[in-house]
């Protein structure tokens, strides 16, 4: 009998099977459904590029952005080594490993990365609604900073809402990350148990007028 394949995941990849893992395996397994590109998605998508840009290659924001350039200006300015969009893997045994390496199991994208000493900074830029911020992503990306930058003793982690102008701000220690892996497990194993078991559950809410999946018996689109 042939080994399951191991499972890769991200943060984002990982949320979407928790929310359902119907949804999770007709979306990102059989990729039966490409995510079509909203008005929402292009524009953060356009959001981001130019905080990329600003940040790494001086380049002025479009005047559409222009807003967004003072709280920009700030992490530009942040002394320390700058990264934009940098991408990072985790080994199953959680050891740093590169984004697209054959013994992959977790990958994240940090928006932007500034490692100064023994402090880092992890910052994600927002371009929607603050009303359900959720930190664990800001929490695996801690994790894989500590794994990639050994000289790192703490990460200070910020979602910045652009639009709202808000930012929600976590700490974290070295020393943390076993507890910071807890927040995690619950939802991996389950993940890992549907891939062994081949059983996809749906998961029925208020989303399922919005999911692409029109096979499921939950979708009123039907």
């Amino acid at each position: 009998m042939s080994q399951a394949k191991p499972i890769t995941w991200s943060f984002s990849g990982l949320k979407d099977f928790a929310g359902c893992p119907k949804r999770y395996h007709h979306t990102k397994v059989l990729k039966e459904y490409p995510q079509e590109k909203t008005t929402a998605i292009i524009y953060g998508e356009e959001v981001h590029k130019a905080c990329e840009l600003y940040v790494t290659e001086n380049k002025a924001f479009p005047p559409a952005y222009q807003r967004f350039e003072p709280i920009i200006a700030h992490l530009k300015n942040a002394p320390g080594n700058k990264l934009a969009e940098h991408k990072m893997g985790l080994t199953a045994d959680k050891e740093a490993t590169g984004f697209l390496a054959k013994n992959v199991w977790a990958r994240g994208i940090a928006d932007l990365v500034i490692v100064n000493g023994n402090t880092a900074y992890v910052i994600d830029y927002k371009t929607g609604s603050d009303k359900y911020a959720d930190t664990a992503q800001l929490k695996l990306m801690a994790l894989m900073i500590f794994a990639h930058f050994p000289e790192v003793e703490t990460v200070k982690a910020s979602l910045i809402f652009l639009v709202k102008n808000n930012i929600i701000k976590e700490k974290y220690k070295r020393e943390d990350s076993e507890r910071l892996w807890t927040h995690f497990e619950e939802d991996l194993y389950r993940l890992e148990q549907a891939f062994l078991t081949n059983v996809w559950n749906a998961n029925p809410t208020p989303l399922c007028g919005w999911c692409p999946v029109k096979v499921c018996e939950h979708n009123r689109k039907r």
